[in-house]
């Protein structure tokens, strides 16, 4: 008996090693010196965590109400104001102070980056990890209806069942979650494949450990690395995702200020007051670019090559 007992704490114990792998404070040191070292990467953090900054307290950064429709916002011909030292990025066509919308414009891009991406991501670890794990006619079904999702034009289908389902931002969270959930289950289920066939597994099974538990609690942990690559790097395309459907004006609905709707309403300025589409432009590009270059250091700092999962 005593024996038994011996074995399964040894096979727990490897399971347990296999898991954990490095240990955690020489992890965070190893991403903290290589982040320090990255210049590129660092930037990217900079813009990420600026962004973040923002879309949080935009309330008390910004200097008026986004919706105030300022009576001296225009010109006397009722023209834009360029940027002056009252509205220091200008006013857009309703006189509106152009710094205010756009700092509250974060927290829409936050928003939707966060819950879409969020709730995408999990779907599709959820999907990918079952499909791998269980085998069969179950993998058969869900990797044959993520192989559907992904024939469809996603810009397209994400206009069509915005249009079906009416514009708003719960709608916008939900249609963008569905349609890029399937990367991430296409990515999950080949390294769940992998996974469920190395020998921590094994021991899993030996000391009891039943399919939810083996899935959840020694497989997924592998993958943490990945999932958050992934997610990060999603940001940017929801983010892009979201300016996109809210410049063809089925996103988010004025007067809630958003990057793609304040370029769409700077669409007949962009000549004689091109600071109205320049500044939240300027504005998406600088967030994609600052998720991208985060997203591509983690992909080389956290790479699964150079991990457990190698």
């Amino acid at each position: 008996m005593q024996q038994q007992v011996a074995n399964t704490f040894a096979l727990e114990e490897m399971a347990r090693d296999e898991l954990l792998g490095e240990p955690e404070g020489s992890v965070w040191q190893r991403v903290l010196a290589s982040l320090v070292r990255d210049k590129a990467a660092l930037f990217g953090a900079l813009i990420v965590l600026a962004f973040v900054l923002v879309a949080i307290f935009a309330p008390l950064l910004a200097p008026f109400n986004p919706d105030t429709e300022f009576t001296n916002g225009l010109s006397v011909t009722g023209a834009p104001l360029a940027p002056n030292h009252h509205f220091v990025l200008g006013t857009d066509d309703l006189g509106r102070d152009l710094l205010s919308r756009l700092l509250y414009g974060a927290r829409v891009s936050l928003i939707v980056g966060l819950l879409a991406n969020g709730l995408a991501m999990i779907i599709g670890v959820t999907v990918g990890a079952t499909a791998a794990y269980a085998g069969g006619w179950v993998a058969t079904v869900l990797m044959r209806l993520t192989d559907i999702m992904m024939a469809f034009p996603v810009l397209l289908f994400a206009i069509a069942l915005i249009a079906i389902t009416s514009p708003s931002l719960t709608n916008i969270i939900i249609v963008i979650a569905i349609l890029y959930w399937t990367t991430t289950a296409r990515i999950i289920y080949g390294m769940v494949l992998s996974l469920k066939e190395r020998e921590f597994v094994e021991a899993a099974h030996a000391i009891g450990a039943s399919g939810f538990r083996t899935l959840f609690f020694y497989i997924l942990p592998h993958l943490t690395s990945v999932i958050i690559v992934y997610t990060t790097l999603g940001v940017a395309t929801t983010v892009l995702v979201e300016a996109a459907l809210s410049f063809v004006g089925i996103g988010v609905q004025p007067p809630t200020p958003s990057w793609g709707n304040m370029i769409n309403e700077a669409q007949s300025y962009y000549r004689a007051d091109p600071w109205m589409m320049l500044f939240p432009g300027i504005a998406i590009v600088l967030t994609v670019l600052g998720f991208n270059l985060l997203g591509d250091w983690l992909r080389d700092t956290l790479d699964p090559v150079h991990s457990q999962l190698g």
